[in-house]
């Protein structure tokens, strides 16, 4: 195999830039009742040169939402960064580095203003690579040393416990990716010292896909051979991204034994879209169903390096955007038909989106009455892929076009969203709420309306319930403030609607001085005096109180936690 000629770059330049950003985001941590600016740091220990000394590694995590601001309000755009502090015995002051980092944080296709269709056709250029979506888990490999390597997951270096597990009692993610990474690297006969040198000596984190249905099953299947580590990107350690071409990928994918991740390359937006739609209109790539692409392609508006040659992802890899197109079907039928078995297993209600999932609900309540010993293995996400199959496979035995149901299927679906604000007292949320009932006819159920002494919870959840039989657009309108609150929304409604959408409407109050906050909610509520069902100045004595306890006590979105893993932005 023929060696590449790879990215030039200057380690020392790398490294300043590294050293700047984090001492950036150490002085952006929240103090103590200060303002919280959406960044939480995680610290974990580990022995870097195997001399039992362990020594500290930061995960830096940012609140998902706050990507979309314009302008950002992160120093970087990656998502997955990990640090650590280079700092020598003789030295008086830290000196840190970026040990992985992932992408930056890119959008679906329309979701913000860059990835809207005109202003990709007017800003971006070609070649256009677009990469398939892997539908697994995120792993990132980088070099602890010349001769060690780090795994971990997004966000976490997934360190067991004694026992080699997590809380959960299962290996983590981190921990079944660096399993596979040394199968891969056996079968390469290659060892982890070549890994790490080849990631040090440029200065990138490998980007993988855990697709392992023996581990942990998603919506596509990965068995037998098809199981393992999938190479999808390879991106310098700077604040920037920098990140190879698929080209380069693939060259290091099969040097070291991973799966290539297949990639597809279009000269013009126009035929890169066009491909795409095609995809979509299949419902299948060479055979195989797909979630999506990640889409690369290069800025027109960036300023040259040199000369006036045509862009290449050789020569300008700082350049490069990217976007995703994500498909709903039939991936988000055959989850449906994943989350309905749980429920039937659990004997909780549910309502279809789907013509065809009432079929399949019939036929799986006789499949998993004919063997129970199945019920366990899919509450952990094991066999249900299996179980879809054979749903396929007797459906089309019963003289059913499969292909035609499915589009058909899809195309009668009718999706239900829930938009949930994320507020607290005086923000305008019924005011907003009012504007859309009256623009677009949407449900609208006001938790202040609700006079119940117990279970005010359960109640608001049961007329948000009520209220998406007739309508598939409902606005839950209560503040949300609090984590526990929109889990247990968002956990009661899709029990019953399994593919309901809940759309996060964020007021960002925790990234704004809370004092002015406080005072601005206060004059809202002294303007609007009694036109309000409780929270009134002659009513509520304390209502200033009250107004600082929900100021104090918001918790802004994470979509990475279990209480809001459910949400969108």
């Amino acid at each position: 195999m023929a060696t590449p000629a790879f990215p030039r770059f200057s380690r020392e330049r790398d490294q300043a830039a590294a050293h700047a950003l984090v001492e950036e985001l150490m002085s952006l941590i929240p103090k103590p009742r200060g303002r919280n600016r959406g960044i939480r740091r995680t610290t974990f220990q580990v022995d870097i040169d195997g001399n039992a000394l362990e020594h500290p590694i930061s995960s830096w995590h940012f609140t998902e939402f706050l990507y979309k601001k314009s302008p950002c309000p992160f120093p970087t755009l990656a998502r997955g960064l990990f640090t650590r502090s280079m700092t020598a015995a003789a030295d008086t002051s830290p000196r840190y580095d970026i040990v992985a980092r992932g992408y930056d944080k890119f959008f679906n296709v329309g979701e913000v203003p860059k990835t809207q269709d005109a202003w990709l056709r007017a800003n971006t250029c070609g070649p256009y690579e677009l990469t398939v979506k892997e539908n697994g888990c995120l792993i990132l490999v980088a070099a602890l040393t010349p001769s060690r390597v780090l795994v971990t997951s997004k966000h976490s270096l997934g360190i067991p416990n004694a026992e080699g597990q997590d809380a959960n009692g299962q290996p983590t993610h981190a921990q079944v990716g660096r399993q596979w990474l040394f199968r891969h690297l056996q079968t390469a006969r290659k060892t982890e010292n070549d890994l790490a040198a080849f990631l040090h000596r440029h200065n990138v984190t490998a980007v993988f896909e855990l697709c392992d249905d023996e581990f942990e099953e998603h919506i596509l299947a990965y068995q037998g051979s098809r199981r393992g580590l999938y190479l999808h990107g390879v991106n310098r350690n700077t604040p920037e991204l920098h990140t190879w071409p698929s080209a380069l990928v693939t060259y290091a994918a099969e040097a070291f034994g991973f799966h290539r991740t297949g990639f597809y390359t279009c000269d013009t937006y126009d035929k890169a879209a066009a491909f795409a739609d095609r995809i979509r209109q299949d419902q299948a790539l060479e055979g195989r169903a797909v979630e999506g692409f990640v889409v690369r392609c290069l800025l027109t508006n960036h300023e040259q390096r040199s000369g006036s040659g045509p862009h290449s992802y050789q020569d300008d890899h700082s350049q490069v955007h990217m976007y995703k197109v994500k498909y709903d079907d039939p991936y988000l039928l055959y989850r449906e038909w994943r989350e309905l078995t749980k429920r039937i297993i659990c004997q909780r209600p549910f309502r279809t989106q789907h013509k065809l999932s009432e079929h399949y609900a019939k036929w799986v309540r006789s499949y998993l009455a004919k063997d129970p010993s199945l019920a366990p293995a899919f509450q952990r996400n094991q066999g249900i892929i299996e179980a879809r199959n054979q749903f396929l496979r007797y459906w089309e035995n019963q003289g059913h076009s499969l292909a035609q149901d499915l589009h058909e299927a899809s195309a009668s679906a009718q999706r239900k969203t829930v938009l949930v604000p994320i507020a607290t007292i005086g923000c305008g949320k019924t005011t907003l709420a009012n504007a859309l009932v009256h623009l677009y006819g949407f449900g609208h159920v006001q938790n202040d309306n609700i006079n119940v002494r117990r279970n005010g919870a359960q109640a608001f959840h049961t007329q948000v319930l009520n209220a998406l039989v007739s309508h598939n657009v409902v606005i839950a309108d209560r503040n949300n403030h609090l984590a526990q609150h929109r889990q247990g929304l968002t956990t009661d409604v899709s029990e019953q609607f399994l593919n309901c959408r809940f759309i996060a409407l964020y007021w960002n109050v925790d990234q704004l001085d809370s004092e002015k906050v406080f005072r601005q909610m206060a004059v809202r509520v002294r303007q609007r005096g009694e036109n309000h069902q409780s929270l009134t100045p002659s009513r509520t004595q304390n209502f200033e109180h009250v107004i600082w306890s929900f100021i104090r006590s918001f918790q802004p979105p994470d979509p990475d936690a279990t209480a809001d893993h459910l949400l969108e932005d």
